[in-house]
């Protein structure tokens, strides 16, 4: 007598899996995510050096008050600077560098990223969150340790 494997004998529960993951591999796999691989976006250290005095150093009472600019980096994106507060928490508010996404320019598209401070006059920023993908819940935040800020200050 020959004994079919788990796999046959079950097929009537696996079926509806395997459709649906060869839709998902063949159809969708590539389609929504609509990602760069990580070493094709473009780089914009460029701009963030020459805006560094007056976006990034400055008194946050001049920062925000700064109009957005657009600029266009070497390679053709276009990234919109900009300042953003939040009605939850009047403390602090954020500079974003945020990347052209279907005809606007979003805080969370792929490659932007923000410079979180504090709305007192510490020109420290508290966190940098970077968006290596397409999502607004997907990102990288690097946190300043205030331990350390404060035995680098004595």
């Amino acid at each position: 007598m020959v004994k079919w494997p788990i796999f046959i004998t079950d097929m009537g529960k696996i079926f509806p899996f395997a459709l649906l993951f060869s839709l998902f591999v063949f159809l969708g796999g590539d389609i929504p995510a609509q990602d760069l691989r990580s070493n094709r976006i473009e780089d914009d250290s460029s701009l963030r050096l020459s805006l560094e005095a007056s976006w990034l150093r400055e008194v946050p009472s001049r920062v925000l008050v700064k109009q957005s600019e657009l600029h266009t980096l070497r390679g053709g994106s276009q990234i919109q600077v900009r300042v953003e507060t939040s009605q939850q928490n009047r403390e602090e508010f954020a500079i974003v560098f945020a990347r052209a996404q279907n005809g606007g320019f979003s805080s969370w598209a792929q490659g932007a990223w923000s410079l979180i401070r504090r709305m007192d006059n510490n020109i420290e920023g508290s966190r940098i969150r970077v968006f290596l993908r397409n999502d607004y819940n997907t990102y990288i935040q690097f946190r300043v340790n205030e331990v350390l800020c404060n035995i680098r200050r004595t």
